[in-house]
């Protein structure tokens, strides 16, 4: 593709994706252009991230991303989590002490034992 047409064709999925995506051309340590990325602007469970040599290739990835990988918690999983960590029924391994801290005969620190009923 030119140089016109590369941009022509940008200029489209940037209109036809305006909702979803931001599309931009990447380049390469030397300043020339080296391929083509977009970035998500819906915080989903979608790659938020799609990048490809050409502009057909970005908009097949743009119609179909993969998952999203490495997710943070969000505040809802946040509260949730340490609602639980505060919950005196849970019962919680003590931290290793060093590395005086006795290990059983598999390398696990003896403080990591479940303190609670055997089953």
């Amino acid at each position: 593709m030119d140089t016109n047409t590369d941009e022509s064709e940008m200029q489209r999925l940037a209109t036809d994706y305006a909702r979803e995506w931001r599309v931009r051309r990447s380049y390469g340590p030397d300043g020339k252009p080296r391929g083509w990325v977009a970035t998500r602007l819906v915080d989903d469970d979608l790659a938020p991230t799609v990048c490809a040599d050409t502009l057909a290739g970005l908009e097949e990835q743009m119609r179909c991303p993969g998952p999203r990988y490495g997710r943070h918690l969000s505040s809802a999983q946040r509260a949730a989590l340490l609602r639980e960590l505060a919950d005196p029924a849970v019962p919680m391994r003590p931290l290793p002490t060093g590395p005086t801290d006795p290990v059983d005969e598999d390398g696990i620190p003896v403080s990591w034992h479940h303190a609670g009923p055997q089953t």
